[in-house]
Order: C-alpha cells, then sequence, then structure tokens
C-alpha cells in the first residue's frame, strides 16, 4: 500500500513540474540545418536551446519571423530573445548573451575534379571566387577582396553561388560547411554533392548563441540557468552528438556514386 501511494505521489510531482515549466519565447529564423520552422527540432541549433533550456527546467518555444524583425521584437522585451546570433558591442547593449551555443565555420567547396590548395591569400589569386551579395565574412576576407589579392564575384544567393561552381563560371563557393552540404542536398538533384568536395582551411571562425534581453531584467538570471544547462549537455556530449547527426545528414550524399 505504501509503495502504490509513493508512485501516485511522485508521478502527480513529476506531471505537475512538467506542466509548471516556465516558457520562455524565443524568435527565430531560417538557417538550415541549424535553424528552421520546417526542419525535425526546428533544426540542430533550436534543439541545442530547447534541450538546455528543458535541463534548466525551462520550455522553450518559437517564433519564426525575418531577422530584422526577428531581432526587434527580442529587444524590445516583446519576446523573451532570439536565437541565433553572433556577438557584437551594439547588441550587447541591448542583450544578454549565453555561452556558444555551436561554431559555425566557413570553408571553400570547389568541384572534386579540379586540385586546389591555398595556405595565404596570395595562393588564391588564380581562382574565381564565389560569394554571396550582402555576406560578411570576416575582415581578412573583406582587405584580401578590397585589395584585390582575391578575385570574389558575388551573386545574389548562396544556391546560385552552387550553380556557377557546378557550370564552371567560378573556381571557389565560399559557404558555412553545415549549411553549403544541406544547399547541396536540398536544393539540386541526387548525386550532385558527390561532385563536390571543400579545402579543410577555414575562412572564418564564429560562435553563435541565445540573446535575452536586457528589457526584461529577470533574462539575466534565465540566461544563467540557461548556461547551466548548455553545460550540462556538453558534458554529457550531446551537442557534439547533435551537431555530427547534422552534419551526417548533411554530407551522405558526398559518399554516393554521381548518377
Amino acid at each position: 500500500m505504501l509503495s502504490r501511494t509513493f508512485f501516485i505521489f511522485i508521478t502527480l510531482f513529476l506531471t505537475v513540474k512538467i506542466h509548471s515549466a516556465e516558457e520562455i519565447k524565443l524568435t527565430n529564423g531560417e538557417w538550415p540545418p541549424f535553424l528552421s520552422q520546417n526542419l525535425e527540432h526546428h533544426g540542430v541549433g533550436s534543439r541545442i536551446v530547447s534541450e538546455a533550456f528543458a535541463e534548466a527546467g525551462y520550455k522553450a518555444t518559437y517564433g519564426f519571423f525575418p531577422w530584422d524583425k526577428a531581432l526587434e521584437l527580442a529587444r524590445a522585451g516583446v519576446w523573451n530573445g532570439s536565437i541565433a546570433w553572433t556577438y557584437n558591442d551594439d547588441r550587447a547593449k541591448f542583450f544578454y548573451y549565453s555561452e556558444p551555443i555551436f561554431d559555425a565555420d566557413e570553408v571553400f567547396f570547389y568541384l572534386k575534379s579540379k586540385k586546389i590548395d591555398w595556405e595565404k591569400w596570395e595562393d588564391l589569386k588564380p581562382y574565381k571566387i564565389g560569394a554571396t551579395g550582402g555576406y560578411y565574412y570576416g575582415e581578412a576576407f573583406k582587405q584580401a577582396e578590397e585589395n584585390n589579392t582575391i578575385n570574389v564575384i558575388r551573386a545574389d544567393s548562396d544556391v546560385r553561388n552552387f550553380k556557377k561552381l557546378l557550370e564552371g563560371q567560378i573556381d571557389l563557393a565560399i559557404n558555412n560547411e553545415y549549411v553549403g552540404w544541406f544547399l547541396l542536398q536540398s536544393e539540386f538533384d541526387a548525386g550532385v554533392a558527390s561532385k563536390i568536395t571543400y579545402h579543410p582551411k577555414t575562412i572564418r571562425s564564429g560562435s553563435w548563441h541565445l540573446l535575452m534581453s536586457k528589457a526584461n531584467p529577470r533574462n539575466d538570471k534565465i540566461i544563467k540557468d540557461f548556461n547551466k544547462g548548455l553545460n550540462a549537455l556538453k558534458e554529457k556530449h550531446k551537442i557534439k552528438e547533435w551537431l555530427d547527426e547534422a552534419k551526417g545528414f548533411t554530407t551522405k550524399e558526398v559518399q554516393k556514386p554521381a548518377e
């Protein structure tokens, strides 16, 4: 009788705890495979944030908006915060920054039929480099482009750059490693990705963070709790596991023969 009563008590306690988890409303956007309204878990970046909050006893919910609106809604405190953003001093005036959720490196993609290697920017002088208009790829890339050390041709989208790469109009296409493989599989015919590889030298490394609005003073405590949850996931090696799964998904076509 005692054990049955104890079991009922524990069940009720856990039920109340689950239903009483504080909701954290976050703005989000489209950046697959990290963030997307249409992906499982809303993308691997959203999954990390959701699970880190769950570790800390909160429930994350998302609204998807254009990036400028996502940031403004969070800055004004209409939503608790936003994912995922790099650090800059201007945003830090209005937001508490979490510890890094994930790192995202940019690399050069190129056709396997070409032999391309580089160590310094001058090594890239013979090549046509595809970049996307309006994108910032770091100060070193910016300086090399402005000084004509490298020959950069801007297109209107990442997908257009990959099309130009496949057509031989450019030699290199700059992109995030995960995003590049995702686009090659989601936007192109099966087997296309097997024709492409990337150089392991990183163009720019960046860390991406959860932002919590300073318009709500309580967010200072919430983001500290989030960081504890995030560190718990790291200790369990869950973040690496999920990122590897995303990378595995976006690179599996590379192993298949071209059709």
